[in-house]
């Protein structure tokens, strides 16, 4: 194997090992959330997690100075500050009423939400494992919307929302991470974000104790390191190494919320939760193949 090979290689394993550690932050933020929900309103808890979260990728953006910011995609970055901002609020205000893992489970739906985004407006054709992978999350969907089902079906809806909107924002942030730093990426998130979720949190303001505040620090630290090492992730490795990897929020999700608000996931949520990632997962690796086969149609007929 040529050196080439094994940079590859290695550039895989740092990007499944980025990708686990993004899945652990986000799954502790949404903990975070749970805790401090009763007394600081959602909207709130959005505005101080971007605000905290820019502040602790200060240092790195000082560092790289300036001309980080320069970009020629600044209508993307605006595009993706509204759509992030509007699907935080919902997502928080969602964590905030279900538990953490059928929260997480839900939020899977992003993927087949991206899916249904390259079709409908990409003009993508809807191959065979499309249907499966739409067919599958579906089927996930209904099994934790089950007959009979009431609790919580506000936060569903929400949670169905913002996974609708943050489909959009994955595909801008794939566009974006192609010319764009890491840290440019994740800076423009604070630095467009924090105003804008502001005008939300600003109506239901309450001033934090000083536990809140340290919890409010730790949730942008968190969600700073989760974002970057996110970004990172698709930098480095192909989106089949490490998509199936969004999976281990789940794990997360279950272990911190039992052992932080003794909540186990009843098998309906585990049985959806593994369809939904099933459908995901399969447009995935069909989209994958789809490509090599078609490029090596083209090279065979060089």
């Amino acid at each position: 194997m040529g050196r080439f090979g094994e940079l590859s290689q290695v550039e895989a394993w740092q990007g499944v090992a980025l990708m686990l550690l993004a899945t652990g932050c986000f799954a502790s933020l949404g903990a975070i959330i749970r805790l401090n929900s009763p007394a600081i309103h959602p909207f709130q808890i959005v505005f101080l997690r971007n605000l905290f979260g820019f502040l602790t990728l200060s240092p790195l953006l000082l560092q790289a100075g300036i001309q980080s910011l320069r970009t020629t995609k600044i209508g993307l970055y605006l595009s993706r500050g509204v759509i992030s901002t509007v699907g935080m609020l919902l997502s928080f205000w969602a964590a905030s009423i279900l538990p953490l893992a059928e929260a997480t489970a839900l939020s899977f739906t992003q993927l087949l939400f991206a899916s249904l985004i390259a079709v409908l407006v990409l003009q993508e054709r809807m191959r065979p494992y499309r249907w499966l992978a739409l067919g599958l999350g579906f089927a996930g969907a209904l099994v934790m919307l089950r007959p009979g089902f009431q609790e919580g079906s506000l936060g569903i809806g929400l949670t169905l929302i913002a996974s609708a909107l943050f489909a959009w924002v994955t595909i801008v942030i794939k566009m974006l991470s192609r010319t764009e730093s890491s840290i440019t990426i994740t800076a423009y998130m604070g630095l467009l974000q924090t105003p804008m979720s502001f005008l939300a949190a600003v109506w239901v303001w309450t001033w934090p104790s000083p536990e809140q505040w340290l919890w409010m620090v730790a949730m942008g630290l968190l969600g700073t390191i989760g974002q970057v090492a996110l970004t990172q992730a698709y930098k480095l490795a192909d989106v089949t190494t490490v998509m199936p990897l969004d999976f281990s929020r789940l794990i997360w999700a279950s272990l911190i919320g039992f052992w932080v608000f003794a909540e186990i996931p009843d098998w309906w949520t585990c049985l959806g939760g593994a369809l939904i990632f099933a459908g995901a997962t399969s447009g995935v690796y069909g989209e994958a193949r789809w490509r090599m086969l078609q490029t090596q149609a083209r090279t065979s007929g060089v």
